[in-house]
């Protein structure tokens, strides 16, 4: 990776639908080099996929909390098997593995309470090996997820 690269995984952060003309004003040259230079970024990995950042509240999804999720010790393959199962629910945005106990942080998203509670008391209760659960309500997010800096080795 050169600075060009970094300056292109830079721009597509920001605007993931940034035009190949925009990529080489920026980088200062061409669409066939921006392009192929894209390209070789996305198929090595560097970029796992473009996406819409959408606004859960503006879709109903107006209840948001954290899950620490503590396993039944020792079992083996319980890993794989509570991240499997949790992840086919679409409540569940994101799946964090800690080092130690609690072992896992969820972050889910409900339209309402008592949509969570259904969540909680039957769904997130009832994935394979939970041991407990312990909930906190997420307030606000002053610092929301942002763009990787990108910068050359």
């Amino acid at each position: 990776m050169d600075e060009i690269d970094a300056k292109i995984l830079n721009a597509v952060q920001r605007d993931p639908r940034i035009t190949l003309a925009g990529l080489a004003a920026l980088t200062k040259s061409t669409l066939s080099t921006c392009h192929r230079r894209l390209r070789r970024l996305e198929g090595a990995g560097y970029i796992a996929g473009y996406r819409a950042i959408i606004d859960p509240e503006r879709v109903g999804l107006t209840f948001h909390a954290l899950v620490f999720v503590s396993l039944e010790p020792g079992t083996v393959g319980r890993f794989e098997e509570f991240e499997q199962a949790a992840s086919l629910l679409p409540e569940v945005i994101e799946v964090l593995r800690l080092s130690g106990r609690p072992e896992y942080v969820l972050r889910v998203m409900a339209s309402d309470s008592a949509g969570f509670n259904t969540l909680y008391d039957v769904q997130l209760s009832d994935l394979p090996r939970v041991a407990s659960l312990q909930l906190e309500l997420i307030l606000g997010v002053p610092v929301p997820a942002r763009a990787i800096a990108v910068s050359p080795p």
